[in-house]
């Protein structure tokens, strides 16, 4: 055999040594071996912001869902805001305004040239990357918010809506319209947080349904039951309906003290308190009779009083007349408030 063909047969090792086929063939396979692993380790490499990325994603939504860690951590956001409490939010319209202006107008259409600034709480919620939507609830009534990110103009749309919450209250800047399923909408060129909500509200889902809390929170029951404002509502109406009746025909409203250092007009068991100007011990009104007939001697003819009592917990209206020298009480609204 030639020289030149048995030089072109020797294999070459790591060393630039001469070795045999089969040692060359072992060493190959190790390049091809240590080439590979290097690849995944780059992979993984690569890879690690994002894992770790999600990582702490799936921590923050963790500690949002857990109350014990909600209101810690809104505060901290608040905390790394430029402006966590506007001074000013100019809104424009009512959403019971625009709901009445707009409400006919016909499915998947923009009203152009109207810019209507709202604000309200946030009551729902939803969508994800370049769609969110709201559902925005002020003044008993609630309109739909729905934000693409196309429209957006003001600030980074997706920092924006990352501050923004179920129960905060935010601001929104657009213009009206409806959606194609034909709901009546806002599609917003601007969204401002307001005021954050620092506690964790019961979802729309559960409700709030502790009598208990229900009653000592009168707040949030307000915010978790809507139907309750129509109790408000019909308590108001009624109170003004009787002001303005006795008002009509002559009653002269007055005012009766609060404490007294007598307790009387009613057989309840009295509220003792202290007045620590006068340093004597006072008692809270049950009823103001008495006081209403100081005012009978005194030439007061035609007086009403609309007060709230201590022992019922109701609001009463007194009147009296000095013609025929009764006094009676109606019980109003016996809903405690």
């Amino acid at each position: 055999m030639p020289e030149d063909e048995k030089k072109q047969e020797e294999f070459i090792g790591p060393d630039g040594t001469p070795i045999s086929k089969g040692q060359w063939k072992k060493y190959q396979t190790q390049l091809k071996n240590e080439a590979a692993k290097k690849e995944k380790a780059d992979a993984r490499a690569a890879a690690a912001p994002q894992g770790e990325a999600k990582a702490v994603k799936e921590k923050e939504e963790e500690e949002e869902l857990d109350p014990s860690k909600y209101r810690e951590n809104r505060i901290r956001q608040l905390e790394n805001m430029k402006d966590p409490y506007p001074h000013k939010w100019p809104v424009n319209r009512s959403i019971p305004s625009l709901i009445k202006e707009y409400k006919d107008i016909e499915n998947g259409t923009h009203v152009e040239g109207v810019e209507v600034v709202i604000a309200g709480r946030v009551l729902a919620k939803k969508g994800q990357g370049k769609l969110i939507f709201y559902d925005l609830h002020a003044d008993g009534v609630k309109i739909q918010l729905m934000c693409p990110a196309d429209m957006h103009k003001v600030g980074d749309f997706t920092e924006t809506h990352k501050l923004i919450k179920y129960g905060d209250i935010m601001g929104a800047r657009g213009m009206p319209g409806k959606s194609k399923n034909g709901e009546l909408s806002i599609f917003p060129s601007e969204v401002k947080l307001l005021s954050a909500c620092l506690h964790m509200l019961p979802r729309a889902h559960y409700g709030l349904t502790d009598q208990a809390t229900r009653y000592r929170q009168r707040y949030l029951d307000m915010i978790c039951n809507p139907t309750v404002r129509t109790t408000f509502e019909i308590r108001a109406k009624i109170i003004s309906f009787t002001r303005r009746y006795f008002d009509e025909r002559g009653f002269l409203e007055v005012e009766t003290p609060m404490m007294n250092q007598v307790c009387g007009g009613a057989a309840a068991k009295p509220f003792l308190t202290h007045h620590n100007d006068l340093n004597v011990d006072m008692y809270m009104r049950i009823a103001p009779e008495l006081s209403l007939k100081k005012l009978v001697v005194g030439g007061s003819t035609v007086c009403t009083r609309s007060a709230a009592s201590s022992a019922t917990k109701a609001l009463i209206l007194h009147t009296t007349r000095s013609s025929h020298q009764w006094s009676s009480t109606w019980h109003m609204l016996t809903t405690r408030i």
